[in-house]
């Protein structure tokens, strides 16, 4: 009998640190983020560790099901780079400002008391009985929604991935895009709408993300959409918040000069560029191989088929990142 409590006991002691991973992972996101610039410029792929961590343990059953708040902070610790970045774009800024030296206002200072306090909460979390099924109909007309005001915002990432993918080749090219491109998305018409599709996308999918973590449905795609997700809100509020403060606050053109100023390997603060961009675009298009998986079955699509289309969505976008980071790391490190 004693035997047999140990055991129980050891198991739920296990288990409860296994959920606590993300958020410990998430708090030593800066570490390795800086082990590169530190240490040896190679490391920068270790970054990518935390984000791969958290998501493996949302997914696995008896976490999201039984312990929301986990996968809660599992979904938001995928989120690390992106979160970390929007912080460093904001607190660090305020190195002139005379409270800078007290040396809580910076990225660091926010990001180890929050991330402590997730750990906190996820270790001190209770099980909660199964969560009840959402409403089928109410959800898939929000996500019918939100799939149809996508089209707009997809087709601007995938002419801006393209703009990047040039700029691999060389920056003149890249910016000879741009130029002609900004001849249709900088037109006031064209940013209104884009600005309403962003925030409607934003809304809805936060709305989804809410119910989806209410009633999970354990699957490696339904995993990594609802992964996905969470990351695009947190990278969508850095990367536009940053485009917006450089284009009306510093008035600096947001173009390949401005992407890479610094090596993107041995600045200490540059550095944090890589694995947010790089899971951005992994981000965005396992969602959208994730959305196309799920329309193409809704239209009585082969499974087969319909995975086959998520596979070749996914091995083009990795294939595609990491072209477009090879040119970022590039064009950073030349003088």
């Amino acid at each position: 009998m004693l035997a047999q409590s140990a055991n129980t006991g050891s198991a739920a002691l296990a288990d409860r640190v296994y959920r606590t991973l993300p958020a410990i992972a998430a708090l030593l996101y800066p570490g390795l983020v800086w082990s590169g610039p530190a240490v040896y410029s190679p490391l920068p792929p270790l970054s990518l560790l935390p984000s791969v961590l958290c998501v493996v343990v949302a997914h696995r059953p008896g976490v999201a099901d039984r312990f929301p708040l986990a996968a809660r902070v599992a979904y938001f610790g995928a989120g690390a780079p992106a979160l970390f970045t929007f912080l460093g774009g904001w607190l660090d800024s305020l190195k002139a400002l005379p409270f800078r030296s007290i040396g809580v206002w910076n990225s660091v200072g926010v990001w180890i008391p929050l991330w402590v306090a997730l750990a906190f909460v996820v270790v001190l979390e209770r099980p909660s009985k199964r969560p009840e099924r959402t409403q089928e109909p109410l959800r898939s007309r929000l996500a019918f929604a939100h799939g149809v005001s996508a089209v707009l915002l997809v087709t601007f990432v995938l002419v801006h991935l393209l703009n990047h993918l040039l700029g691999a080749w060389s920056g003149s090219l890249h910016v000879a895009f741009m130029t002609a491109a900004r001849l249709v998305y900088r037109s006031t018409l064209f940013e209104a709408m884009l600005a309403a599709s962003l925030l409607f996308q934003l809304a809805s999918g936060l709305t989804l993300l809410r119910r989806k973590l209410s009633s999970p449905e354990i699957s490696w795609l339904n995993t990594l959409r609802t992964a996905s997700g969470a990351y695009l809100a947190l990278f969508l509020l850095s990367h536009l918040s940053a485009v917006l403060r450089a284009r009306y606050l510093k008035h600096v053109d947001t173009n390949w000069v401005w992407l890479t100023p610094s090596n993107l390997l041995t600045d200490d603060w540059s550095a944090r560029l890589v694995p947010y961009y790089f899971l951005g675009i992994i981000a965005f298009g396992l969602h959208v191989g994730c959305a196309m998986h799920r329309v193409l079955l809704g239209h009585e699509i082969k499974e087969t088929l319909a995975d086959r289309a998520f596979s070749v969505i996914a091995v083009a976008t990795g294939v595609g990142a990491m072209i477009i980071m090879m040119g970022l790391i590039r064009a950073s490190i030349q003088p």
